[in-house]
């Protein structure tokens, strides 16, 4: 496949999606800008990581496209989705590290496994994202010896390995303390810099929405509630998307102490 350069990264049109009689997603209508960060924010069950699915071909749509890389996705012949999911890098929630395996050895998997690349240049890219992520000392550590934030740092840098033109990081502050959780938003920030990739980050944090985002798409019960760039989603008059961003429930009423 030749390298797309469209501006939009991932264009959903109007999808639907529905699991027997229940509809998981309603009418999605949503183009993710190319280079920038853009943070699909809401709480848990709203389809955030459902929209990930769909974004890598795992799943597909009801009713609707979903655009990637400037290919639509249901056109795709399976080699050549397989193709296209090899610009995609994504980290877990848990990580998904190989407990066997060392920090480095962890990193330079899909590098071997799926890039086929000399030991030489994986020793290079390898030292120079775990230096990029602060661990190269801890390189040959396991998985169990890290801390949960080291973890996700793993995890980070290994969905950048393959060098993707798309990176996605599903709930990377989840579980964190609030320090871990800052020094893992200027992490995102430093990579997305340093790599000039597209970042799509799934989370239900909103301080960490409102350091790493360019753009926020607020998604609620499988709608789409807003889109645009942070200031304008921070300034929105949508009430659950207020309520949500200044975590107060509905109405503004106060919870009793």
């Amino acid at each position: 496949m030749k390298k797309s350069h469209f501006p939009i990264a991932i264009d959903f049109r109007h999808v639907d999606l529905h699991f027997g009689k229940k509809q998981i997603l309603s009418d999605i209508n949503l183009q993710i800008p190319a280079g920038q960060t853009t943070v699909l924010l809401g709480p848990s069950g709203a389809g955030k990581s459902t929209l990930m699915h769909l974004a890598i071909g795992l799943l597909k749509p009801t009713k609707g496209e979903v655009v990637a890389l400037g290919y639509n996705l249901a056109e795709l012949p399976a080699a050549e989705l397989k193709g296209l999911r090899r610009r995609l890098g994504m980290a877990f929630q848990d990580g998904a590290l190989f407990g066997s395996m060392t920090v480095y050895e962890n990193v330079a998997f899909p590098l071997k496994k799926v890039l086929r690349k000399k030991n030489k240049e994986i020793k290079e890219q390898v030292d120079q994202l775990l230096d990029a992520i602060g661990l190269y000392e801890m390189r040959h550590q396991t998985p169990d010896k890290l801390s949960g934030g080291q973890r996700k740092r793993v995890g980070l840098a290994r969905a950048l390995a393959i060098e993707p033109e798309l990176g996605f990081f599903d709930e990377p502050t989840s579980g964190l303390d609030s320090i871990t959780s800052a020094s893992i938003d200027a992490l995102i920030q430093k990579l997305q810099s340093q790599y000039d990739v597209t970042f799509v980050v799934i989370t239900h944090d909103v301080q960490s929405a409102a350091a790493i985002a360019d753009h926020v798409a607020v998604l609620d019960h499988g709608v789409l509630l807003e889109f645009g760039s942070k200031s304008e989603v921070w300034n929105s008059t949508n009430e659950v998307v207020q309520a949500l961003i200044t975590r107060q429930p509905l109405g503004g009423s106060q919870s009793p102490h």
